[in-house]
């Protein structure tokens, strides 16, 4: 009977302490306490990363992150003088310096573009959290591809909403923009390599003629260019621009080599996963020009060129890019005639001027 007496005193004590543990479990890092609100009843630091009008937008959000081990929830809340909106949080940490640590690491892997340190206390008035945690800490997350998200500027600055404290981080801090409008904002890239192909149109290359004892010889208004485009980037809206550029044509060689700036302007979507970002580009252009049957020689020269156009970003891939452009360059090699006599031109240089319309793909680095 005492036996017994004591294993029922063991089992009454031991009972709490398995259900505190279980408890305990059951909510890790980065994970909500209750079901029906993510920060409900908790005073924790968590991460904002995007805030949306629409809730379908911020739960393709929340699947995006979570599928790259992110442990995403979002909260319907409201915004100071602008309604109400549905945040993207990673929350769970419990420090300030834990949770820049883990967003600094997922902006370094390009998961996300910009954050917001934010205390977040239970009891937000019209919060709500949407979809199942996660049991995968977000300082353990190791993503592999960078992406962009869909219908969000990341750099967002949310405002502050009652019963919340917002930490701004210096070297992080999002930009005021049109971010809580659900504006895209295009991926930022420290280097780009295109191709562009297109047509080019001189319409004064027929005006140039030689005549000699063997034949006459001229050119054609319309040619076929290919070129490639290296792009180094200056900052947020500035590159420096370069290209090297050939005419396809079996008679003559033509290479023209460019260098100069390039201004993105703010990028904008049309209701599609795409982000379009158009741009204005000049650079100075050195030519080089020889053709092997037609006697005497083309001397190099200097011009300059203007142009413009729009590159296209689908969201999920920020790396690669599609793009047109327009362009017109002015440029005209002098051309010097065989001492021979019996030779004869229309003109004493070639003008090369023109427009180039090409279209272009574009990797980023």
């Amino acid at each position: 009977m005492a036996l017994r007496i004591r294993v029922l005193i063991a089992w009454l004590l031991a009972t709490p302490l398995l259900f505190a543990g279980t408890s305990a479990a059951a909510t890790p890092c980065g994970e909500k306490a209750s079901g029906t609100g993510g920060f409900h009843g908790i005073s924790r630091v968590a991460i904002q990363v995007s805030s949306f009008r629409k809730a379908r937008d911020a739960v393709r959000e929340v699947a995006h992150l979570r599928a790259r081990g992110v442990d995403a929830v979002s909260s319907y809340e409201a915004v100071r003088g602008k309604g109400m909106w549905h945040r993207v949080y990673v929350p769970g940490f419990a420090t300030i310096k834990e949770a820049r640590d883990a967003a600094r690491k997922l902006k370094k892997r390009r998961v996300i573009s910009g954050y917001w340190i934010r205390h977040v206390r239970g009891g937000q008035s019209g919060a709500r959290s949407d979809g199942p945690p996660l049991a995968t800490p977000v300082a353990q997350a190791e993503p592999r591809q960078p992406r962009q998200p869909v219908g969000v500027a990341m750099n967002a600055t949310p405002a502050r909403t009652p019963g919340s404290h917002q930490v701004a981080e210096t070297d992080n801090r999002p930009q005021k923009a049109e971010a809580e409008a659900g504006k895209g904002k295009a991926h930022k890239d420290r280097f780009s390599l295109a191709l562009r192909l297109g047509a080019l149109y001189c319409p004064d290359l027929d005006r140039f003629k030689v005549r000699g004892p063997s034949g006459t010889w001229h050119f054609n208004e319309k040619y076929l260019n290919g070129a490639i485009v290296p792009s180094l980037r200056v900052n947020d809206s500035i590159f420096l621009e370069g290209s090297v550029e050939q005419t396809l044509n079996s008679k003559f060689d033509f290479w023209y080599v460019t260098l100069g700036p390039k201004l993105k302007l703010p990028p904008f979507r049309l209701r599609t996963p795409f982000i379009h970002t158009p741009y204005i580009r000049a650079a100075l252009a050195w030519g080089d020009m020889s053709w092997d049957d037609l006697p005497g020689r083309f001397d190099d020269a200097f011009g300059w060129e203007v142009g413009g156009g729009v590159e296209t970003t689908l969201a999920a891939q920020p790396r690669l890019k599609l793009g047109i452009d327009i362009s017109y360059r002015d440029i005209a090699f002098d051309y010097d005639l065989p001492s021979a006599p019996g030779w004869t031109t229309t003109r004493g240089s070639i003008d090369f001027s023109g427009f180039s319309f090409t279209a272009s793909l574009v990797l980023s680095f």
